[in-house]
């Protein structure tokens, strides 16, 4: 009893020793620090061990308290204009300090990988959340290039393409490509983007797990995936999309990608289990409604047995019915 009475002032006495910064960011965090030093202290004092004592702490902050506007505070303050390199340092050092949920440095290398791979003309990326991934991806595609992106969150997309343009890549140049950012759910904007871009030859999907099924069979029925194309999913794991990957591997799915899960950690939490999915539309099988199925050549066997069919129909047709036998006799 005497320790639960104490807490209050063992709050004050964390929140005082953490290191004080006249920004409101670093408050946060370091409230955030102070935390996990109160989890620690609750434990020792016997006031019930709760969830966090057991768990290692993954990153320097567990929790996240901050909101994209907090992200763009950060990016202004230690990124660099035009230098997209110094803005995604900046995100991730924000996102080690107050858990975010961007791709991270693990798994945006891994797209960065699979881009040089397809190196792909059209990229549609479905969660633009603060824009990390879309930076990642727009530096590595050429000037012809086409990036669209999609977020349903108003604040979020403002923030996001500020922190575009403060990485020097909102405005098309010579060298960049062009990036078509939206504000709008996406499944009610897979079908302009058909009639906009036909097509994508890499997509990033990072948006609702629960809508990673719906969104790809609407893309599939559309003939909005190329052949070849590389369509990457993220967090198939933790928290996982599991409608998804039955698709994939049960459904139509299975007949029109392959598909590899690669297992990297979850963002910014080394201890946490996650992976991505990386499927190949294979150009076998289609399902655009537009595009009819052509016939196939008939194999010589089967071209002989279905003569052998037409002869015999038609020696039966030519050969005299039998006579009937005579009626019997009254008796």
């Amino acid at each position: 009893m005497a320790a639960r009475r104490a807490l209050p002032a063992l709050l004050l006495l964390l929140l005082q020793a953490a290191p004080r910064d006249a920004m409101r960011l670093d408050r946060r965090a370091a409230l955030s620090r102070a935390g996990w030093g109160l989890a620690g202290a609750l434990a020792g004092a016997g006031v019930g061990p709760g969830p966090w004592a057991s768990q290692p702490r993954p990153a320097s902050a567990m929790w996240q308290l901050w909101q994209p506007k907090d992200m763009l505070y950060y990016v202004e303050k230690y990124g660099k204009q035009d230098d997209a390199v110094s803005v995604l340092a900046a995100m991730d050092q924000a996102a080690e300090t107050s858990w975010m949920m961007n791709i991270g440095p693990e798994k945006g290398a891994i797209i960065e990988e699979l881009l040089r791979q397809r190196a792909p003309k059209k990229v549609l990326e479905l969660g633009t959340f603060c824009g990390y991934s879309t930076i990642r991806m727009a530096q590595l595609l050429p000037g012809d290039a086409t990036l669209v992106t999609i977020e349903k969150d108003e604040a979020t997309y403002n923030v996001a393409k500020e922190i575009v343009a403060k990485a020097g890549l909102l405005q098309k140049t010579e060298d960049t490509p062009e990036i078509d950012m939206r504000l709008i759910e996406s499944s009610k904007a897979i079908p302009d983007l058909q009639k906009k871009y036909r097509d994508f030859d890499f997509i990033l999907m990072d948006h609702w797990k629960d809508l990673y099924d719906v969104d790809m069979r609407s893309m599939d029925a559309r003939g909005m995936i190329s052949p070849g194309a590389y369509v990457v999913a993220d967090n198939v794991r933790f928290p996982g999309a599991p409608r998804y990957l039955d698709y994939l591997y049960n459904g139509y799915g299975a007949l029109l990608y392959q598909t590899r899960i690669i297992e990297v950690p979850f963002e910014y939490r080394p201890d946490q289990p996650d992976a991505i999915s990386v499927s190949i539309r294979t150009p076998q099988y289609s399902l655009d409604r537009d595009i009819k199925p052509k016939p196939q050549p008939i194999s010589d066997r089967m071209k002989s047995r279905c003569d052998e069919l037409a002869q015999a129909a038609e020696e039966e047709a030519a050969e005299p019915a039998p006579a009937s036998a005579p009626a019997p006799a009254p008796a």
